[in-house]
């Protein structure tokens, strides 16, 4: 009898054991279902504005081997940033000047992006905060595996030659950009979508050089553009070009397709007589929509 009893004891633990299991098991999916259905906020001061792509070390010139600080992201993608006040602007791992006083830079010996690249909005460095409000000259030039490149809204100026010679494919250029420097975009050859910011006035020279765009829409805050802004040497396909407000001055020739000028153009029915009366643009092949 006491040997049934003890049998009976075993098997009520072993039953509570499974249902204290089964318990847990549902109280955890529980959280989880919770959780999912939970947008956590980020703080407003952190190492990153970017959740699926946090730093998670930031290192001084004396530890990575070049003259600026790298920031290395769970990705494991790594670029460079010098500080300047209380801003950050990203750079390359090293910038030397040229007897005729021209940057240079080198990322030979360096890790450079891959994949997709998210910068984010601001970066602590010895215990100090600081946004990142523009990518400098040649920043990434000739840099990296990277093929989509992703800005924060904190960025105002992008560099002359920043992304120069790069293989990325997609760009997104947030409205708080409102000055882009020539060659910034020069022969990126798989390039084939960009967006441009909404406040930018003007568009330089030689922006977009050789690269595979097929559909480029002017904003209506551009006021000037320079000669040669979109060239390339081949066709890469036809070029759908949509201005989106009244015509912007013209410096010589700024759309330029394997050697041929673009001639159709996309207006606002609107603006039509404007771009009608205008020297330059009525010599255009012009479609309102």
């Amino acid at each position: 009898m006491a040997i049934k009893t003890k049998q009976a004891d075993v098997s009520l633990e072993i039953e509570q054991n499974k249902i204290s299991k089964r318990s847990a098991f549902y109280k955890i999916q529980s959280v989880k279902q919770q959780n999912a259905n939970v947008t956590i906020s980020q703080p407003s001061v952190s190492y990153s504005s970017v959740p699926y792509d946090p730093i998670i070390n930031v290192l001084p010139p004396s530890q990575n081997g070049s003259k600026y600080w790298m920031v290395e992201q769970q990705s494991g993608n790594r670029f460079y940033v010098r500080t300047i006040g209380q801003e950050c602007e990203l750079v390359p791992p090293n910038m030397e000047k040229d007897y005729c006083g021209h940057i240079s830079t080198n990322w030979d010996g360096f890790k450079g992006p891959s994949g997709r690249l998210v910068i984010p909005s601001s970066i602590r460095i010895g215990g100090e905060d600081y946004l990142v409000t523009s990518v400098g000259k040649n920043a990434f030039c000739l840099s990296g595996d990277f093929t989509k490149v992703e800005l924060p809204q904190t960025i105002k100026k992008i560099g002359e030659g920043a992304f120069c010679g790069t293989n990325i494919e997609v760009v997104i250029l947030p409205d708080s950009v409102i000055e882009i420097a020539p060659l910034a975009f020069h022969m990126c050859s798989k390039l084939h979508s960009i967006q441009l910011p909404t406040k930018i006035t003007l568009l330089r020279h030689h922006l977009l050089t050789d690269t595979k765009i097929n559909e480029l829409i002017i904003p209506d805050s551009v006021a000037v553009i320079e000669n040669k802004f979109f060239c390339r040497r081949e066709q890469y396909g036809k070029l759908t070009l949509r201005m989106m407000g009244k015509p912007p001055q013209i410096e010589e020739c700024p759309f330029i397709l394997g050697g041929f000028v673009q001639k159709d153009v996309l207006v606002p029915q609107v603006f039509l007589n404007h771009y009608n009366n205008d020297r330059f643009w009525q010599t255009m092949n012009l479609i309102p929509y």
